[in-house]
Parts: C-alpha cells; sequence; structure tokens
C-alpha cells in the first residue's frame, strides 16, 4: 500500500478503460501533469485559451427557403456564420441575410449595409442600403448563379450580440462567379438599428430556395 505505483505497474488502458467525458471540459475540470518531474493538477481553463473560435452547430441544406441559426449561447461574445458551396434554386438572385431578436427575426427596415468587390475584369462593384429590410452580401449586379458549377462562400462575423447598449454589426467577406462569368470577391459590413441583444441569424436568397450549401456557426469566448 506504500509502494510506488510506477509506469510499469499501470494497465495499458488506464486511460481508455474509463467512461469518456464526451464534452469540452469545465473549466474546473482536473489534468494530471508533470512539472518538471513533479506531478501536479491543473484546472483545464488554463490551457483553454481564450479568443479562440469554436464550432457550435452545422447544417447541410438541401432545397430549403432559409437558413436560420436561433440559439447564441452567452459562453460567446461573437459569432461567425460560414457558408461554402451555397447554390440557389433560381438564376441570378442575391445572397441576403436578416438577425434574429428575442426568438423573431427582424423585417423591419433597419437594416443598413455596404459593401465592394473587384471582378476579374477588373471592374468595381458597390452597393449600399439604408433603412432597408435586409443585409446584401454582394453587389446586386453580381448575383448569384444557379448552374451546376457555380456557387458562393462567405464569412459573416457579427460581433457583440449580447450587448444591449450597442447597435449590431456584421462584417462579411465572400466571393462568388457572377451571372457574367467572373469571380467576383466582396467585402462589406452591416448595422442593425437596434440595440436589443441578437438572438440569432438567417440566411436566405432574395428569390427562391437554397439549392444546397454547407453552413457552419462558430463562437468566440474573450477568456
Amino acid at each position: 500500500a506504500d509502494g510506488i505505483v510506477s509506469n510499469a505497474k499501470l494497465a495499458q488502458d488506464i486511460i481508455s478503460a474509463e467512461t469518456a467525458l464526451g464534452a469540452t471540459p469545465a473549466d474546473t475540470d482536473e489534468l494530471l501533469v508533470s512539472d518538471a518531474g513533479t506531478l501536479k493538477r491543473m484546472d483545464y481553463s488554463h490551457i483553454k485559451g481564450g479568443g479562440m473560435w469554436e464550432k457550435i452547430s452545422h447544417q447541410s441544406i438541401s432545397d430549403d427557403a432559409t437558413v436560420d441559426f436561433t440559439t447564441f449561447s452567452s459562453d460567446y461574445q461573437d459569432f461567425k456564420l460560414v457558408g461554402s458551396g451555397v447554390r440557389p434554386a433560381t438564376d441570378c438572385v442575391d445572397p441576403q441575410m436578416r438577425l434574429y431578436v428575442a426568438g423573431s427575426v427582424v423585417t423591419a427596415s433597419s437594416y443598413r449595409y455596404g459593401n465592394v468587390g473587384h471582378d476579374s475584369d477588373a471592374n468595381t462593384k458597390t452597393s449600399a442600403g439604408n433603412a432597408v429590410a435586409f443585409i446584401k452580401l454582394f453587389p446586386p449586379d453580381s448575383p448569384a448563379g444557379n448552374a451546376s458549377n457555380e456557387c458562393a462562400y462567405f464569412e459573416s462575423v457579427l460581433g457583440d450580440v449580447h450587448s444591449t447598449s450597442l447597435y449590431k454589426t456584421v462584417m462579411t467577406n465572400g466571393i462568388l462567379r457572377t451571372d457574367n462569368n467572373r469571380a467576383q470577391p466582396t467585402s462589406g459590413g452591416a448595422l442593425l438599428d437596434n440595440t436589443a441583444a441578437l438572438t440569432g441569424v438567417r440566411f436566405y436568397f432574395s428569390s427562391g430556395n437554397v439549392t444546397e450549401g454547407e453552413f457552419t456557426l462558430y463562437g468566440r469566448k474573450i477568456t
């Protein structure tokens, strides 16, 4: 009972035979570490990292009218929505976004946005809107095509979603193939003139369904 338990005396499945945690460790979960040869315990909070993007949920879309993520956990300050391989059912339509407040999507004319891009012929493309009912993610003369080999990719970051004193901000970067066979990278931003906390985000096209796309929501912790 008083003897030293050496490495040779440990079963090879000393870890793998135990019940799996099956989740990200809590801050107070403990790990056993060797500190220069001295065994010590350490809380997970010391190694989890802050400011990192963590995957929250994913949706594979197949002919849906909208793509909605309606749970913004208070564990995260900022959120990022990534859309990959996104294709509309209707040709030449605009990728758009709306935000949720108190569990309901905001359709009032309280959005403001602006974006700019340069197509592969070096033409500058811009669009903007004040007091409109949506956020447009790409310039209107560069809409998304619905051919089987056409698609859009974008990343939209929603900042300080739980604040009740700040207007809500959205920053977007993306690229698509335009209806005149040009590559169209675009950057833009938007405001929702509402200081209430956000509870979700919606992606959709200006007309028709989302034929396909992979959508992932990430959250960023600051501690």
